[in-house]
């Protein structure tokens, strides 16, 4: 019985050196190849999830203009030292959108903005890899403003912050007061998502090709 179990023993063998480097580099190259697309994936998902976050944010300062009777200003701010006509520090390199009573008495708003800031919307600061950007795609540091009257229509505040875009119904370039206003965001990958906000306060977002109605 001993002898048998002995032989059984001896003829038991594990990996070769050459199978386990087969398998290492077949392991090597899938991480090669998934690494780089889940690293892109990752960063679309999370442009994605930014720009649809901060859109549903814009429609509820527009319902919170309506519903508290006041003007709404929501102040996107990037790469500049201060929002418009402010003292306020944004974070180094990352969107940071503020939502402002301009009107509103103290307690003043939040970081110096003037006016006192909008019960029930906090401050957004985006994820470092979503940048502000024009409507060709050009990183901008400028400050842009969007504004909702107190029947939550949309306001011109070009007054604000002159860099704001609005572009017309075919995707065109032009006067804000005559067309709608549009925040442009990109990732690393070049990959650019907008908020569009129409002349009656409406508010929608979309891959930038597919932004024409």
């Amino acid at each position: 019985m001993g002898k048998c179990m002995l032989g059984r023993v001896k003829t038991a063998q594990g990996f070769s050196l050459m199978e386990i480097m087969v398998v290492v580099a077949i392991i090597g190259a899938l991480v090669a190849v998934g690494v780089p697309n889940y690293i892109t994936w990752n960063q679309k998902y999370q442009l994605k999830s930014e720009v649809g976050n901060l859109a549903g944010n814009l429609g509820r300062a527009r319902m919170m203009a309506i519903n508290q009777n006041i003007r709404v200003d929501v102040h996107v701010c990037y790469l500049q030292p201060a929002c418009p006509g402010t003292a306020v520090n944004v974070t180094p390199n990352r969107v940071t959108v503020f939502f402002i009573n301009p009107n509103g008495a103290p307690p003043a708003a939040p970081l110096g903005l003037p006016g006192a800031p909008v019960g029930g919307l906090a401050t957004i600061t985006m994820n470092p890899i979503v940048t502000l950007t024009n409507e060709v795609g050009a990183a901008v540091g400028a400050p842009q403003t969007v504004g909702f009257t107190p029947m939550g229509i949309w306001v011109d505040t070009t007054n604000i912050s002159p860099s704001n875009i609005c572009v017309s119904s075919t995707d065109v370039p032009g006067a804000c007061p005559s067309t709608r206003q549009v925040l442009n965001f990109q990732n690393p990958n070049a990959v650019n998502h907008r908020i569009v906000i129409l002349p009656t306060g409406k508010v929608a977002w979309c891959y930038t090709g597919n932004c024409v109605s």
